[in-house]
């Protein structure tokens, strides 16, 4: 049993992403062709949803597309403590890394293990954290 006071699980009913969507995104709302083949998971923090995050598995990576947390979570390590619940994930899935496009917040995801590289479908830079025990470093 993990003493962790937070948890991070998949979600199979998407209502509550969309409820925690609208109320970080008061501008926008999450549509169902948004999420359609999507994997999402719900963070939890001593029993309250506060964050989520979303993507789906493209290539063996795991492709972020949002993460958002609760206004009044924000700024207290949260958003952090989701990117290593999702590299935790990343591992027991035995997936490759996973890559995001940073929208301007590149030295967050830098500060979290992730490092600037070219999506060579798209050929925009993009960022990758790597699967620790598959790494290939350029010589």
């Amino acid at each position: 049993m993990s003493n962790k006071p937070w948890t991070i699980q998949e979600v199979a009913d998407w209502e509550e992403i969309k409820r925690l969507y609208s109320l970080i995104f008061a501008e926008t709302a999450l549509l169902d062709a948004d999420i359609a083949g999507k994997l999402g998971f719900l963070f939890n923090l001593n029993g309250e949803h506060v964050a989520f995050l979303f993507g789906q598995v493209s290539d063996n990576h795991f492709r972020l597309e949002c993460l958002g947390v609760l206004p009044r979570y924000q700024r207290q390590g949260i958003g952090t403590l989701c990117l290593a619940a999702l590299k935790e994930q990343a591992l027991d899935r035995n997936w490759d890394g996973i890559w995001l496009h940073p929208r301007g917040q590149e030295q967050y995801f830098a500060m979290n293990g992730f490092e600037e590289q070219m999506d060579e479908k798209t050929f925009q830079v993009t960022m990758v954290w790597h699967h620790p025990l598959r790494r290939h470093d350029e010589d």
